[in-house]
């Protein structure tokens, strides 16, 4: 493992990546972020934009950029320069086994892999990232928490066989110590130190909301990833046995439409992260929030509290239909579960929650002006359902159907 010096490698890669590609450096602008002029991402970590309260970047680039021109530290560089047809797409990837979680985002030849789902989705991850990414370069990789459900279905075989040859940053809970699950072996020596060796930027959560490192990471002018602070993140190179707890909460703002992403965070998380952060810091007044709900739609996450704090006007649970659910004998009580659902669509309306159990892999898309969005199913692949009277639920019909209109949800589950 490779605990102490896991950030002294990632400020090495930072400051190799502007020497060596010739084009980043350390500039101030007006917000605390993370950005690059290198339009292809290839390089393993981008420069930085930091505020002019981080001291020691500020004094140390006004030094080096004093023979530029004042107009180019007045422009933000970004991480990706679009072409005129990108558009942003995220893929909610249908989980086989129990429980899951693995969002892929794609805005044109940029992409971000949030957590890898369970052992038994790893054939759907790599099948993901295959069709996806198709440069051999997957921009970001974060895991929220150590657990198998989470990092499960992307061990290193899976990245060798989509032909991921570059990560360029990679981010995680900060745990390097937990001793459940084989966490250290697929994870921290597995996916985590190979790629750091191959040049990865590495980023421990906790540095990314205390001041070390920006929050935020600005992929275009119209995008631009935020990481949240909970006042519960593992310190770096800490042990993870918190778990849930310790999950990374993050929101991607795509013009004025808002993902908001908290892993497996509990209720009394969601608090701490209510209290530590004000809702106007990553998203705007009048924007539409997405949410990816807590903890698979668990009745001790997603509070009315939260709920109320984010206003979400939709959202999607991501888990697996479990064996027990495959019976003839109908559904069984499992994620999402009804309490946390009506909490949540007291906010959304029961049109606009979703499930990749029931609908197989969800396409949601935004149009490249960021204005029209829309959700769609790929259809249950991973799993079958019945009707309590045995019937099997014909997949194609559910793959655009909202949670609430499903036949799992009339069942009663």
């Amino acid at each position: 493992m490779k605990k102490a010096a896991i950030l002294t490698l990632s400020l090495v890669a930072l400051l190799s990546s502007c020497v060596n590609n010739g084009g980043g450096q350390f500039s101030s602008s007006s917000d605390s972020s993370f950005s690059s002029s290198s339009s292809s991402s290839s390089s393993p970590s981008s420069s930085i934009s930091s505020s002019s309260s981080s001291s020691s970047s500020s004094s140390s680039s006004s030094s080096s950029s004093a023979s530029s021109s004042s107009s180019s530290s007045l422009e933000p560089e970004y991480l990706y320069s679009p072409s005129p047809e990108d558009h942003l797409q995220v893929f909610a990837l249908e989980m086989k086994g129990t429980y899951g979680n693995s969002p892929l985002f794609k805005y044109g030849n940029f992409e971000i892999l949030i957590d890898g789902g369970t052992y038994n989705s790893s054939s759907i991850v790599e099948s993901a990232l295959k069709e996806h990414v198709t440069d051999g370069v997957l921009d970001m990789l974060i895991l929220t928490h150590p657990h198998s459900d989470h990092y499960g279905g992307m061990p290193l075989s899976v990245f060798n066989g989509a032909s991921i040859t570059s990560i360029p940053t990679i981010i995680d809970s900060g745990a390097d110590e937990y001793s459940y699950e084989g966490y250290i072996t697929a994870w921290v020596e597995g996916v985590r130190d190979t790629f750091i060796d191959k040049g990865s930027a590495y980023y421990p959560v906790q540095s990314l909301v205390d001041g070390t490192y920006p929050s935020s990471f600005l992929i275009t002018k119209d995008l631009t990833l935020t990481f949240l602070d909970t006042g519960n993140y593992t310190p770096a190179g800490g042990d993870g046995s918190a778990g849930n707890s310790t999950s990374v909460a993050c929101s991607l703002r795509a013009g004025t439409f808002d993902f908001v992403m908290v892993g497996d965070l509990p209720s009394s998380e969601e608090s701490d992260l209510m209290s530590l952060n004000e809702r106007s810091s990553f998203t705007n007044e009048g924007d539409t929030v997405v949410f990816k709900a807590a903890h698979h739609g668990s009745p001790g996450a997603n509070s009315s509290a939260f709920m109320d704090y984010l206003r979400p006007s939709y959202a999607w649970c991501s888990s697996a239909i479990t064996s027990q659910s495959q019976t003839s004998s109908g559904p069984k009580s499992q994620h999402p579960f009804l309490a946390a659902r009506k909490r949540i669509e007291a906010l959304t309306g029961k049109d606009n929650l979703y499930w990749n159990g029931t609908m197989g892999t969800i396409d949601m898309e935004l149009d490249k002006d960021f204005a029209n969005f829309s959700i769609h199913g790929e259809g249950r692949k991973a799993a079958v359902y019945y009707t309590k009277s045995g019937t099997k639920v014909d997949a194609a019909i559910e793959k655009d159907t909202p949670l609430e209109e499903t036949e799992w949800a009339k069942s009663g589950a």
